[in-house]
């Protein structure tokens, strides 16, 4: 088990089956814009697949450096579901 806090938060823990999950949360306050900014993942490693749940609920106006200007992902309020095969 690891738990690490500074504006993000780690946990891993390891269960029966040697599978692991993961919970990490990522918190931004943008003082100059008066934003905050707030993403979690959870995610079941089992050996060669891996399932995750991301939640966000961040600001519709979306401040936050890019690396493209085109579209806003994380903008507003939204969960992602993704399911990931390792070969």
């Amino acid at each position: 088990e690891c738990l690490e806090i500074n504006s993000k938060i780690k946990v891993n823990i390891k269960d029966k089956d040697t599978h692991y999950i993961m919970i990490t949360g990522i918190f931004f306050c943008d003082w100059t814009n008066k934003s905050l900014y707030n993403f979690i993942n959870w995610k079941k490693q089992f050996n060669n697949i891996s399932l995750h749940f991301m939640a966000y609920w961040n600001p519709k106006k979306y401040y936050m450096p890019q690396q493209s200007e085109g579209s806003q992902l994380f903008a507003g309020k939204g969960v992602q579901i993704m399911f990931v095969f390792n070969h």
